[in-house]
């Protein structure tokens, strides 16, 4: 899982520079060479035990960045969820800027792709568990949770603990705060 992730932050790291985000692109270029070199391809994610934030950054974000504004949702057999503008920047990154669409061995690449393939689908063994249990409506709840997701990735939104958020606003809500937020506005946070 470290190397495919080490090959993801390379695509990271080319779409920083694709969406003119400097900062980034030197924090992520930074991780894949200390994790291809000391990490030994990668398969050991050295940036990250030394306290290095990981990044996802794609083709589809770029098309974002750029203006292309959110298309048709659907479902593509076995890689789930996507929209026709996130599935272009999935073959771009795949076909260009994917290092292993560079091997020569045709054998030796599609074995790859074959046990990364099999890697991203084990990955979503837990959320498709939680997606059957939690869920009234899959597909309802699969689709607004996507396109959320995407939204937070294009908006470069920091993810957030919403336990410390609900623990703030509830003790505003009581009085023990200046502030009037009140109980009401979080759980409107929340659905939005």
């Amino acid at each position: 899982n470290n190397f495919f992730n080490n090959i993801r932050d390379f695509i990271t790291f080319i779409n920083d520079i694709l969406q003119l985000k400097g900062e980034h692109a030197i924090s992520d270029g930074g991780r894949v060479v200390v994790n291809t070199t000391i990490g030994l391809l990668g398969f050991i994610d050295v940036h990250s035990m030394n306290g290095g934030e990981r990044r996802k950054e794609d083709f589809g974000q770029t098309l974002a960045f750029y203006g292309w504004e959110n298309s048709a949702y659907f479902v593509l057999p076995l890689l789930g969820p996507s929209t026709v503008r996130d599935t272009g920047g999935l073959l771009v990154d795949s076909l260009f800027f994917d290092p292993i669409s560079y091997i020569e061995n045709i054998r030796v690449r599609n074995a790859i792709r074959v046990v990364q393939f099999i890697d991203a689908r084990a990955e979503l063994l837990n959320a498709t568990a939680i997606l059957d249990e939690a869920a009234l409506d899959p597909y309802a709840f699969q689709r607004d949770s996507y396109l959320q997701y995407r939204e937070r990735l294009i908006n470069d939104e920091e993810e957030q603990d919403l336990y410390e958020d609900y623990n703030m606003l509830s003790k505003q809500g009581n009085g023990e705060s200046e502030d009037s937020t009140n109980l009401s506005e979080y759980e409107l946070y929340l659905s939005d």
